[in-house]
């Protein structure tokens, strides 16, 4: 799913097709229909900010380019609570979901 009113679109349609399952993006996006949206691929923003501001705090803090992942906590998937039947699936594809991410990032123009 993507931002903004598109969301309603989307969800409205998945709605009609029925059978359909939905991916929200960036926070977890379960609210919005909670028999729809099976997880979110969320952002850990807060853990972001955390880490900078105790960076600095600790006097290590360095400006540029930081790149976070799903291995060091920056990204995540969370199942929504009406499919967590399905968590466990999610758990196992983990590793392969960050070997996948990592080769990604061997060949991207960051």
């Amino acid at each position: 799913m993507t931002g903004g009113p598109t969301i309603t679109g989307i969800v409205d349609a998945a709605r009609e097709s029925g059978g359909v399952s939905l991916i929200g993006e960036d926070t977890d996006q379960s609210y919005l229909a909670p028999a729809l949206v099976a997880a979110s691929v969320v952002k850990q923003i807060d853990a972001i900010v955390y880490h900078a501001v105790e960076n600095e705090m600790d006097g290590r803090f360095t400006p540029g380019r930081e790149v976070w992942t799903l291995q060091n906590g920056g990204t995540g998937l969370f199942v929504s609570p009406r499919f967590e039947e399905y968590a466990g699936l999610a758990a196992g594809w983990q590793e392969r979901a960050i070997a996948a991410e990592n080769d990604y990032l061997k060949t991207a123009a960051l």
